[in-house]
């Protein structure tokens, strides 16, 4: 078993909201904080995160989803669960869409049992691991002999043309 503590990114404005995070993910995660989404993308490179919890409302009227999309493309194996009472039944399934998506979106005020539930079921099942496990399954269906390298082509360019 993994005995790494995952580091835990908390993008949020607001002290006492952190702090009520900080009160549930304290023991089991290093926790690193963010206050904008701009603030978040210059450190995440170096934090490098496992998990990101994602405000919407940010400070300085930044909207967190405008930076889902590169923060996705900077920590791609991080699931990110998006936590917000601003959004839309059609925003929350933009988020949640396409490529560079959250993970997870839940409404505020969040049940604090169904965050930590979620927060560690993220880690299970859509981190760095099942990255791993991901590339690990595609190596084992997919086993190449060294002659498919090495062999001449067999496309039907290759192959001499043949006059009736």
């Amino acid at each position: 078993m993994d005995t790494q503590v995952p580091t835990l990114l908390i993008v949020e404005d607001e002290d006492l909201q952190f702090e009520v995070y900080e009160e549930i993910f304290g023991e089991d995660y290093r926790i690193a904080r963010a206050r904008s989404g701009s603030e978040m993308l210059e450190g995440v490179a170096e934090v490098l995160p496992d998990l990101v919890i994602l405000d919407h409302v940010l400070d300085e009227g930044e909207r967190g989803l405008a930076f889902l999309s590169e923060l996705a493309e900077i920590a791609p194996h991080a699931p990110i669960i998006v936590v917000s009472g601003a959004l839309e039944a059609h925003e929350r399934i933009e988020a949640l869409q396409g490529p560079r998506r959250a993970t997870y979106c839940l409404t505020k005020p969040v049940d604090l049992t169904q965050l930590a539930g979620t927060a560690g079921g993220a880690l299970r099942e859509c981190g760095a691991s099942d990255v791993v496990l991901r590339f690990t399954a595609l190596d084992r269906s997919c086993p190449a002999a060294e002659e498919e390298f090495f062999s001449p082509p067999t496309d039907r360019r290759s192959r001499p043309h043949r006059t009736p």
